[in-house]
């Protein structure tokens, strides 16, 4: 959808352009948090303790997403020194983009535990993909004209940032009921 709007807006080599900053998404999330999902999801959906993997999950977060971040900043870099001159190298979108990189995988890691919840998790999943998709190309359609591909780049941010912030509100309240639970649990 990003290409289609950015092709519509800003023409083919727009696409180009922003293909080349995009492959960090092919390279962290295709083969690095995937290989890690494949690993992560049969542990977690057999844990038990969703506060736990929550918490756990929020704390590789805190000690990775600086690490994260640079990491795929400094991979944009490496990539476009092979790109040649007709790809321009702009440090800014390049930080939009890895930090939207790193958002995303963070995103993953929050719906691997979600999905660890069972069959309420994995709907949840969908709707997840659909408020993305709808944020995304509404805000697309907003900030491609007047921001370029630092408004496809921004739309993607702020997809990603509303559903993570709803997955960890959907998290946090989902443990509560369990703690709640739990406690009337002991009181009877």
């Amino acid at each position: 959808i990003d290409n289609l709007m950015i092709n519509y807006f800003l023409g083919p080599a727009a696409v180009g352009l922003y293909a080349a900053y995009y492959v960090v998404f092919a390279v962290f999330i295709g083969r690095i948090l995937n290989t890690f999902s494949q690993v992560f999801l049969p542990t977690v959906s057999n844990y038990g303790d969703i506060k736990i993997l929550f918490r756990r999950s929020l704390v590789l977060m805190k000690k990775t997403g600086a690490a994260v971040m640079v990491f795929n900043f400094l991979l944009i870099w490496v990539l476009f020194q092979f790109y040649g001159s007709q790809f321009v190298f702009d440090w800014r979108l390049a930080a939009l983009m890895a930090f939207s990189a790193s958002s995303y995988g963070f995103l993953t890691i929050l719906g691997g535990v979600i999905i660890s919840i069972g069959v309420q998790g994995a709907r949840l999943g969908l709707k997840f993909a659909l408020t993305s998709a709808i944020i995304n190309v509404s805000l697309n359609a907003i900030l491609i004209p007047k921001f370029g591909l630092f408004g496809a780049a921004l739309a993607t941010i702020v997809a990603t940032l509303v559903v993570m912030l709803w997955a960890s509100c959907f998290l946090r309240a989902k443990i509560k009921t369990i703690n709640n639970g739990e406690k009337q649990k002991i009181n009877h």
